[in-house]
């Protein structure tokens, strides 16, 4: 009896020794499930303005969107293109994550201090796949702008204009691969031949 307890004790600490615990697999104190888990994660957004017509000048965007943004502008039927705005935000795949705030006009019409652009958008949080290395889906993500839109209205003098904010947006969720530029959607800006081109980048940082 002493014998067979003493062998079932060896053969315990060996399996040990050659098969240690999958918490171990990640790091000193950090299981594995809990650091793919808290995956630290840069979501861009770069939003365009395509038009029938040259806009104005604008920042030259990375050239690894040039494709999806060439895909976006062919399915609007729209040619030109200029980069409105950039954003960007940090988070980790288990936790939600927010940004608002006011940004530059970006209609050509609205280019005033008094018309600004104010943003939000916000994700649940970030699926990594475990059988597809690089895929990703954005849970619940989220994209809204409020946006100046001026038009005419009659007055006791003839004619004038007036601005009023509409909301424009987008919610879903959406499916991406890491680092790959990805078209979220377009958008109508009210205007004729002119939309909003959203493009969304996923990348895992240290």
């Amino acid at each position: 009896m002493r014998l067979t307890t003493y062998l079932a004790a060896a053969l315990c600490a060996v399996s040990l020794a050659v098969c240690p615990h999958p918490a171990a697999a990640a790091g000193p104190g950090v299981p594995a499930a809990i650091a793919d888990r808290e995956a630290s994660l840069e979501l861009q957004l770069f939003l365009f303005v395509a038009s029938s017509a040259p806009g104005a000048p604008s920042p030259a965007p990375p050239a690894s969107l040039a494709p999806s943004l060439k895909r976006a502008q062919a399915l609007v039927g729209l040619p030109n293109a200029r980069l409105a705005a950039t954003f960007v935000q940090r988070l980790t795949s288990d936790a939600p994550a927010r940004s608002s705030g006011v940004a530059a006009p970006v209609l050509p019409v609205t280019q005033s201090a008094y018309t600004p652009v104010f943003y939000e958008f916000s994700a649940d949080r970030v699926v990594l796949s475990e059988t597809n290395a690089g895929s990703a889906v954005i849970r619940n993500f989220k994209f809204g702008m409020r946006v100046p839109v001026t038009t005419a209205v009659a007055t006791s003098g003839g004619q004038g204009q007036t601005t009023q904010y509409e909301n424009l947006g987008v919610q879903s969720n959406l499916s991406v691969r890491e680092g790959v530029p990805a078209v979220v959607s377009t958008m109508s800006t009210g205007r004729a031949n002119e939309a909003f081109v959203l493009v969304a980048v996923l990348n895992r940082v240290e």
